[in-house]
């Protein structure tokens, strides 16, 4: 399959044929760890006791973040029957308990926002950040467990929202709790933020206090929230471990018409985009990303074309890439399924991802033609924001950089995402530095449960990841990273 990083053939498919493994690649959850197909073949081939990770339920909850994680995972946070205030509240109790003063607002019955701040001689603060809030349980006949009972079957932890992304969020109230456990002095205030509604577009949640509390908004340091990648040709040899920093943007079109025919004439007209003739670009964060990106991949052919990026903008080479990569230098329009429209008639969903210089109104013009929209009704929502990257010299990248570096020689490095969006492009478009990491090594297979059945984290891997992030948050801080 050429090039040993990405190996399952469904990451070439558009967004709209597969989005639960675009948010795998992309979103939420942000977390993925790519193994060869070979590799994993022989893996399974082999007790899983080979790595230490077959241990009994009991002594996998003698580790405290993983009783955490179960607790956490207990508590429904889906849209639209799930309740955030619990998860707020629950966030909040193992803070207080440590003596870390918290505040939760809530907004109506069910959203809710969560921080807390851990104050240091400097006011501006490293922000942890999460979101409260997961997928709905979609097809709940194919779950095998009950989807909210955070069940440990061993190697793993089953449950809605244990990749994306209670994981990390525990791994962040872990690291938070050890400074305030430890009572050291801290060169750096630091905050925890649990925000709500991201799922749905993050009007409750991060918009929301950006707009209603400045106060605390002009605190932010620099934002550490969910994305980055790892993609590894084996448990232990890691080929690639990309932070997050930039993003493309979004345009959101919801498209409505009285005939579902005229409609899915539409998706087929938009699918069929000749996509040769779509604007490219190499932006200077693309550059960035791709300058120490390229020579990790396997395939000869594809380091060959990624050495000088800048050609493919021209010619048909660039259809060689695989298909996320592709996405980097190019625009792309991703139409949804045709749904009913309650208020009437039917309407269908499509994602715009463009570049970040790219005139809203051309990219309309190029990516839902006058041909394949005429007489069909729509509405734009244009985000206000412009995200520019995060500066990879920032001392919160360089540090994730070291250290992870220094464990795993070199494979670290920045990630540019084109897929999908997180909130960390809200932050970036108040000039807030924002990255996307991931602490943890993941199984690629458990990267296709995210938004699906049996949503899981391997337990190894999260224990050490959360061990892993509690020592980037101490290196940034200038503190020692030994283990407890």
């Amino acid at each position: 399959m050429g090039d040993g990083s990405i190996r399952d053939p469904m990451l070439r498919k558009p967004l709209f044929r597969n989005r639960l493994l675009a948010r795998a690649l992309l979103y939420t959850g942000g977390v993925l760890a790519v193994v060869g197909v070979v590799v994993l073949a022989n893996w399974l081939r082999e007790p899983i006791a080979h790595w230490s990770w077959n241990r009994s339920v009991e002594e996998w909850l003698s580790h405290e973040e993983v009783e955490l994680l179960q607790e956490y995972l207990r508590i429904d946070t889906s849209y639209p029957d799930g309740n955030e205030i619990p998860a707020a509240e629950f966030l909040a109790r193992h803070l207080e308990a440590a003596g870390v003063e918290t505040h939760i607002e809530r907004l109506g019955p069910r959203n809710a926002n969560m921080w807390a701040v851990l104050e240091g001689e400097q006011s501006d603060a490293l922000v942890l950040h999460n979101h409260m809030d997961v997928e709905p349980v979609r097809q709940p006949d194919r779950w095998t467990v009950e989807p909210f009972a955070g069940e440990i079957s061993p190697p793993w932890i089953i449950g809605r929202g244990a990749f994306d992304m209670k994981s990390v969020t525990i791994a962040q109230l872990m690291s938070v709790l050890d400074l305030a456990r430890r009572g050291e002095p801290l060169s750096r205030s630091v905050i925890f933020l649990a925000t709500g509604d991201e799922e749905t577009g993050s009007r409750l949640g991060t918009r929301w206090l950006i707009q209603h509390h400045p106060e605390l908004i002009d605190r932010f340091w620099a934002v550490l929230t969910e994305g980055g990648a790892v993609e590894a040709r084996s448990l232990e040899e890691i080929k690639y471990w990309g932070t997050e920093f930039a993003q493309k943007r979004f345009l959101y079109v919801e498209a409505c018409h009285g005939s579902q025919r005229r409609l899915e004439a539409l998706w087929r007209d938009l699918r069929r985009l000749n996509t040769l003739t779509l604007r490219r670009s190499l932006l200077p964060e693309i550059e960035t990303f791709l300058d120490r990106y390229g020579p990790t991949r396997d395939s000869e052919r594809y380091r060959e074309l990624l050495a000088d990026p800048a050609s493919l903008l021209v010619d048909a080479r660039l259809l060689e890439l695989p298909w996320y990569l592709q996405l980097s230098m190019r625009h792309e329009v991703a139409p949804f399924p045709v749904v009913e429209d309650p208020e009437g008639g039917f309407k269908m969903r499509i994602i715009l991802h463009l570049f970040n210089d790219s005139d809203p109104t051309e990219a309309i013009a190029e990516l839902l033609p006058d041909g394949a929209i005429f007489g069909v009704p729509y509405v734009l929502e244009i985000p206000h924001e412009v995200a520019p990257a995060s500066p990879i010299d920032h001392p919160l990248f360089v540090a994730i950089d070291e250290m992870t570096n220094a464990e795993f020689e070199g494979g670290h490095g920045p990630l540019f995402v084109p897929l999908a969006a997180t909130d960390a492009r809200y932050y970036r478009a108040i000039g807030i530095p924002a990255y996307g990491y991931s602490p943890f090594r993941i199984l690629a297979t458990d990267t296709l449960t995210v938004t699906g059945p049996n949503e899981r984290v391997a337990l190894e891997g999260f224990v050490e990841g959360v061990d892993r992030y509690r020592q980037v948050v101490r290196h940034v801080l200038g503190l020692d990273t030994e283990s407890p």
